[in-house]
């Protein structure tokens, strides 16, 4: 907050007519005598305005410096830089929340500008005020880097989510969430499996509400390179469609040349040529938590090797897809280079951080399923494929 200079309006100087005392000449029945009394009434009348204008003084002098130390000690209070006290990260976001809206309230647009600034400056060494900031900076997707913050400008041109986050609806019981558009478009239920989930009772899944499953066909080893079919792919394809519920396929991918990538897609062509398939064909791009022979690639390698593979799906007549996360998108990625190819979006929270379009969105790993003996992934369609 700025320190305004403080105006005393002339009213307030004013000494109240009833209150004031009433100076008049006394009357004299002789002329001579009212000339004698004269200059002793000439003296009385100045001492009395002296006297009331002293007092006049005293008293703005008074009022004047009680309404100063009023102001200054609000303004104090108002931009107080630091307090002795020490804080919980909790406490610290909760008063710059506070400070920010009190700044919006109050129309302080340079204070606003202001704090944001320092919030930016002590944003790049500190931690723990990240959903304050991506309020705060609509224009940049912001994410912690050990101890810094990093911001990256949102591109604006591309084309952008349109999902209202208020219009998202969980079920405490099952733990899915629904979606229904301005339009009136539902949302649908889609799991994602692997091997991982062994053995599945598709009646079951389809009894529980699903719609839609995305089933991985195979990965590359991070290591090895070498291709892996997953040995469930098949069982999950021909079952799942048995029991209603249209699919997908997906492939986890270690490319590091567009000929591995092409590879890639071909490899998971080959396999589903013989079914059904409605869901798009995905490749599935994220970071190992190991040594993996992807870790030296560019964005532009990344970015290029998807787009060969999408390719290639498109050519043989499936929808194309890429499947990552928050960070992996924004980080590792160029957008840009992905404009107009389906994104399945993985990203663990009640509602969605992201600026770009997306058909689908992953929102929990750990989620439980009827006729499912593990956890599965639980992912919402914006689309009705």
């Amino acid at each position: 907050m700025e320190l305004k200079d403080i105006d005393f309006d002339d009213d307030d100087l004013k000494i109240d007519p009833e209150e004031q005392r009433k100076i008049s000449e006394p009357e004299y029945d002789d002329d001579s005598q009212r000339s004698k009394r004269k200059p002793f009434v000439v003296v009385l009348l100045v001492l009395l305005f002296l006297v009331t204008t002293t007092l006049v003084a005293i008293a703005i002098l008074y009022v004047g410096k009680d309404l100063f130390l009023r102001e200054e000690q609000n303004v104090e209070q108002e931009v107080e830089p630091a307090d002795p006290k020490i804080y919980t990260q909790a406490e610290f976001d909760e008063k710059l929340a506070e400070a920010t809206q009190k700044a919006r309230e109050e129309g302080e647009k340079d204070g606003e500008e202001i704090m944001k600034k320092m919030l930016r400056e002590v944003s790049e060494d500190n931690s723990g005020v990240l959903m304050l900031l991506r309020e705060l900076y609509p224009d940049d997707m912001i994410f912690v880097s050990g101890s810094k913050y990093e911001y990256y400008p949102i591109n604006r041109s591309l084309k952008q989510n349109t999902i209202d986050n208020e219009l998202l609806k969980k079920d405490e019981e099952t733990g899915m969430i629904s979606y229904v558009a301005p339009d009136g478009a539902k949302s649908y239920i889609c799991i994602d499996v692997s091997s991982f989930q062994k053995e599945i009772n598709w009646d079951k899944v389809k009894a529980a509400g699903v719609d839609y499953a995305i089933i991985r066909v195979g990965f590359r080893g991070y290591g090895t390179g070498k291709m892996v079919e997953d040995t469930y792919y098949k069982s999950n394809i021909e079952e799942a469609t048995s029991a209603g519920i249209k699919v997908g396929v997906y492939f986890f991918s270690q490319a590091t040349t567009v000929e591995e990538a092409i590879e890639e897609a071909d490899f998971v062509i080959e396999r589903i040529s013989p079914y059904e398939i409605d869901l798009p064909v995905a490749i599935d791009i994220e970071a190992i938590n190991e040594t993996a022979r992807t870790d030296n690639l560019t964005n532009d390698d990344r970015s290029d090797f998807c787009v060969a593979f999408m390719d290639r799906v498109k050519s043989a007549g499936y929808e194309p897809m890429i499947y990552s996360n928050l960070t992996f998108f924004i980080r590792k990625m160029n957008m840009d280079k992905l404009e107009g190819y389906e994104k399945w979006f993985a990203f663990y929270n009640d509602s969605i951080y992201f600026p770009y379009d997306i058909g689908i969105w992953q929102y929990s790993a750990t989620g439980t399923i009827d006729g499912i003996s593990t956890d599965v992934d639980l992912n919402i369609s914006f689309k009705d494929w």
